[in-house]
């Protein structure tokens, strides 16, 4: 069952009407492996998926979230916050959970599921006006934002309590999670640990406070998905032998097909039986058959350009390596009816490519006007 709710955003501004725009940027694998609470889950707490800045520079507003949440005994009434918070500058590379570092929130909002026992619900959200976020600086963590939901405590679980579906397990054959190169460092700086999704304990003498990562905790993905005003570019992996998912709850579910997770973002060129394909997604709000191109290059410009008359903010080096494209944008299946998107690739990979670091992004003729999307980051 789907829940929807039209809210407005805290801090949100006086910003462009942006109800409408919501395009999706989503670092999952397609599959959900559990539903969590995180560590310590009788505590209340915020579960945070973070948004690098190298993966969304160009992006300034939030107009909407999508996500599903879990309860464990629909017999007694739940309540979640949607919040997204700031980059902490002075503790780089994680949220700032004071009251400033809060860039915007919904309400803390009731909710009353369904039926009996067990059920989950998936719900949407959507700001007016949008919540403004850092510009996307391509560096991290400047750019960075994070976008969670605060969940009560719930000293039943798990016989009770409200919970978040996610990607990801314990590690090992049984419960894969996300399937990035586990040679390379992901933000944490260590190899094989993304440390995109958080969790920030509200009892202080409890824990943690910080990214699920591996050994201590499942390399996990948090199913929260972030829908911006401004259109945006995405890198997937494509892998047909590997990336066996069926998208259903399955602790053992290897990821979709293309894979749009953590290996979206950190292909492997040395997987067996073969290395990773890998292309990119670019989304916006267009009709479909718009014309639209990809900027692919190797670096980015140390803050986001306005141009005059364009709508977004340029990341890629003005002089980019290449171009691909136009091609026609089409419907973007299970998306707002205002999106449209196309692929670009996927492309071969290769064992020559260890090391390299590609940034993409799109931009399309929408009407008469020119519009820019969001810029992304892949590590080979």
């Amino acid at each position: 069952m789907g829940r929807a709710a039209l809210v407005p955003g805290l801090l949100g501004g006086l910003l462009a009407p942006a109800a409408t725009a919501q395009n999706q940027l989503h670092h999952y694998d397609g599959t959900t492996n559990f539903t969590s609470r995180g560590s310590a889950p009788a505590d209340s707490k915020v579960l945070l998926q973070r948004i690098p800045g190298d993966q969304a520079c160009g992006t300034a507003q939030v107009s909407g979230a999508f996500f599903f949440i879990q309860d464990q005994d629909t017999a007694t009434p739940e309540s979640y916050q949607y919040q997204v918070r700031r980059s902490d500058s002075a503790n780089p590379g994680q949220p700032d959970m004071t009251p400033s570092g809060l860039l915007g929130s919904s309400a803390v909002i009731p909710v009353q599921f369904p039926g009996t026992g067990i059920a989950a619900m998936s719900v949407t959200i959507s700001f007016k006006p949008a919540i403004p976020v850092p510009s996307g600086a391509p560096g991290v963590p400047g750019g960075d934002f994070y976008a969670g939901i605060e969940l009560p405590a719930a000293p039943l679980w798990t016989s009770d309590g409200i919970s978040l579906h996610m990607s990801g397990g314990m590690g090992g054959p049984i419960t894969p999670g996300e399937q990035q190169n586990p040679n390379a460092p992901g933000y944490t700086g260590i190899a094989g640990q993304a440390g995109l999704a958080w969790e920030f304990n509200l009892n202080p003498l409890s824990g943690p406070q910080g990214p699920n990562t591996v050994p201590n905790l499942p390399n996990r993905a948090w199913d929260l998905r972030t829908r911006f005003v401004e259109g945006v570019t995405q890198g997937f992996a494509w892998n047909p032998a590997v990336f066996t998912g069926t998208g259903n709850s399955t602790p053992g579910d290897p990821g979709l097909n293309p894979n749009f997770g953590y290996a979206g973002i950190w292909p492997d060129m040395l997987r067996v039986p073969g290395p990773d394909g890998f292309g990119f997604r670019f989304r916006l709000t267009a009709p479909a058959g718009s014309p639209a191109c990809l900027l692919v290059g190797v670096s980015a410009e140390p803050a986001p350009i306005a141009i005059p008359g364009v709508f977004g903010s340029l990341c890629t080096v003005a002089l980019f390596d290449l171009t691909l494209g136009p091609m026609l944008t089409v419907p973007a299946p299970g998306q707002p009816a205002t999106t449209s998107e196309i692929s670009f690739g996927p492309f071969a990979g290769s064992a020559a490519f260890v090391g390299a670091t590609l940034r993409a992004q799109g931009f399309a003729i929408v009407g008469t006007d020119v519009v820019l999307g969001s810029m992304c980051t892949m590590f080979l």
